[in-house]
């Protein structure tokens, strides 16, 4: 028996020292201070720096600029700086606390990744102990996403197999929801993959992205980081919603949104006098709706009811709904610098690809966080997102009149007008959206209780 308890703890020994190593074995860097808009704006020139790989010249429109096509595809180019900077940010972003820094280094055909984690209140001797997790990423043309090679943490190298199962249960934790929507998530991106070429100089990833595609990703992000009492809660929701839309008249082929969220609210704050939390009851009420939507506009199936064709309108129109309660729901059920990097991503994608670049789209997303920020922010600030709900009368104060707006800007005419996102104009006109959503009074400062 001594000899079994000897042999594991030489084990156990011998794998700490594996995997701890006595300094990082590349200069690391920590995240740069970029806010969330800026990871956005990160992705969106990468958009901006390769044209479509399409043989067939780019249809145009009267404008003069691109019209969407989603039959070509769409090429994301990041140089050496780039990658470094969206590692070391990521890792900043999904583990904030954790002080973990990065490297990236692209060669021809490999592009490999670095990230380490200093041990604290371990310096020795002027040792830095840490642990390190590195692998390499190669080329890929035959339209497979690629799979990562020469695991390594610390000096123990890890098969890929294993690697992968700690991965997708460190992602899931044990949920089969989480599995189900990863795999999901997996199977949309290996549809849309084309190919990777590495050069010293960029990274070039190739995707064929039909309209929906990252309609489906967005819902995915909100089904798969939902928390566990809020999906629980929301069926709740669902059913009110229903009830609510089954018994308008059947020639009503619309409703408000403002007219939407104050049932919602008040079943929330309900629960909440019941004992149920408020921030979990208004995660719940906004991820219904977003599920709703997302089943009545047609990126998921689901169950129909008499009512599933009436749209839910904001301002009658049906795509601003869609961009609030989308910007909501992801920013309750992951976070607002997500639902910001989304939101300013996606607004670049459109502008080079689909309907082209929209203000008002870019208003709706900032109203969805605001609207997060007072539903989830602390529990004084979720009742008060109840209470606040409750006496919505029209959609003029849940978002400032968009009508002056040009949207369908293309990308094109949006660098003519903007130059880019970092220019000193298109951030002056962002600060001006964001004054104009802080003026309402939905979102207006309230006396602490």
């Amino acid at each position: 028996m001594r000899s079994i308890a000897v042999f594991c703890l030489l084990v156990i020994v011998g794998l700490c020292a594996a995997v701890v190593q006595p300094w990082p074995p590349i200069p690391l860097k920590t995240a740069p201070n970029l806010n969330p808009s800026s990871l956005g704006e990160l992705f969106a020139s990468s958009l901006g720096s390769a044209a479509p790989t399409s043989s067939a010249a780019p249809a145009t429109s009267e404008t003069g600029g691109s019209t969407p096509d989603t039959g070509r595809t769409q090429r994301v180019v990041l140089s050496a700086e780039q990658i470094d900077t969206a590692v070391a940010a990521t890792l900043k972003l999904l583990l904030p606390q954790q002080g973990w820094r990065s490297a990236a280094q692209l060669t021809s055909g490999q592009l490999a990744v670095q990230a380490s984690l200093p041990l604290r209140d371990s310096s020795l001797l002027g040792l830095q102990p840490s642990i390190t997790l590195a692998f390499t990423i190669a080329d890929a043309s035959d339209g497979r996403l690629p799979i990562p090679s020469s695991i390594r943490l610390g000096y123990l190298p890890v098969p890929f197999p294993l690697a992968n199962w700690a991965s997708r249960r460190l992602l899931t934790r044990g949920s089969q929801r989480r599995t189900n929507t990863l795999l999901d998530a997996q199977t949309e991106l290996e549809r849309a993959f084309q190919g990777l070429t590495i050069t010293p100089e960029a990274l070039v990833a190739g995707f064929a992205w039909q309209s929906e595609a990252l309609d489906r990703l967005s819902w995915d992000l909100q089904r798969g980081l939902v928390d566990e009492r809020a999906a629980a809660a929301a069926p709740h929701y669902d059913l009110a919603l229903r009830d609510y839309l089954d018994a308008l008249p059947q020639s009503q082929r619309a409703v408000a949104l403002s007219a939407l969220l104050p049932l919602l609210a008040q079943q929330a704050q309900d629960r909440t006098q019941a004992g149920a939390n408020p921030i979990t009851e208004n995660t719940a009420a906004l991820f219904a709706l977003s599920s709703y939507l997302a089943e009545a506009t047609g990126v998921v199936e689901g169950k129909k009811t008499q009512q599933q064709q009436a749209e839910i309108r904001l301002r009658r129109r049906q795509d601003l709904a869609q961009h609030v309660v989308n910007s909501a729901a992801i920013a309750a059920i992951a976070s607002v610098e997500i639902a910001e990097i989304i939101s300013t991503g996606k607004e670049a994608f459109d502008a080079r690809y689909r309907s082209g670049f929209s203000f008002s789209d870019l208003t709706a997303n900032r109203v969805g966080i605001q609207l997060a920020e007072l539903a989830v922010t602390s529990e004084d600030s979720a009742r008060e997102f109840q209470r606040r709900l409750q006496d919505l009368q029209s959609d003029t104060e849940l978002i400032p009149l968009v009508g002056g707006n040009r949207d369908g800007l293309s990308q094109r005419e949006f660098e003519r007008q903007y130059q880019s996102r970092m220019s000193d104009e298109y951030r002056e006109r962002i600060e001006d959206i964001d004054k104009e959503v802080a003026q309402l009074a939905l979102f207006a400062e309230y006396p602490e209780p």
